[in-house]
C-alpha cells in the first residue's frame, strides 16, 4: 500500500487538531448567529406590527423544540460515528455500512417520535401558557 502523505507535511499534534476543531467550532457557530441574524430582518418585515406577539410566539416553542431535539440527539450522532470509524479502520466495511443504516432507521424514529408528541402536546401546552397570561 503507498503512502500518499507529503513528507514535507509535518504531523499535526494532538493540541494542534484540537485548535483546529476548535477553531471551525467557533466559526459554524459564528456562522450559524450570522444567519440568524440574516433570518431576523425579513421575519420583522414580513409580521410588520405583529412582530413582537409572533417572536414571542416562536420563542416558547423553539424552547420546547430545542429540549425535544436535545432528547433525541443525546451523543448518539458522536457514538455511531466513532463506530463507524473503527469498523472502517479494521477493514469491515460491511459491518459499518450496516451500523450506519440501523442508527439512521433509529434516528429516523426518535425524531418521528419526538416530532408528533411535539406537535399532538403544543395545543395543550399553548392552552396552558395562554391561560397563565
Amino acid at each position: 500500500m503507498m503512502n500518499n502523505k507529503d513528507p514535507e507535511t509535518p504531523e499535526l499534534t494532538n493540541e494542534d487538531k484540537m485548535a483546529r476543531g476548535s477553531a471551525w467550532m467557533t466559526i459554524g457557530n459564528i456562522g450559524s448567529r450570522l444567519l440568524g441574524v440574516i433570518w431576523v430582518l425579513p421575519w420583522v418585515y414580513w409580521l410588520g406590527d405583529n412582530y413582537l406577539p409572533a417572536n414571542a410566539l416562536f420563542n416558547m416553542s423553539y424552547n420546547i423544540y430545542a429540549l425535544f431535539l436535545m432528547i433525541s440527539t443525546a451523543g448518539l450522532p458522536s457514538a455511531i460515528a466513532k463506530q463507524v470509524s473503527y469498523y472502517n479502520s479494521i477493514n469491515e466495511y460491511r459491518a459499518s455500512q450496516k451500523l450506519f443504516m440501523r442508527a439512521m432507521q433509529l434516528m429516523l424514529g426518535l425524531g418521528a417520535f419526538f416530532f408528533s408528541s411535539y406537535v399532538f402536546c403544543s395545543s395543550s401546552v399553548s392552552k396552558k401558557c395562554w391561560w397563565r397570561s
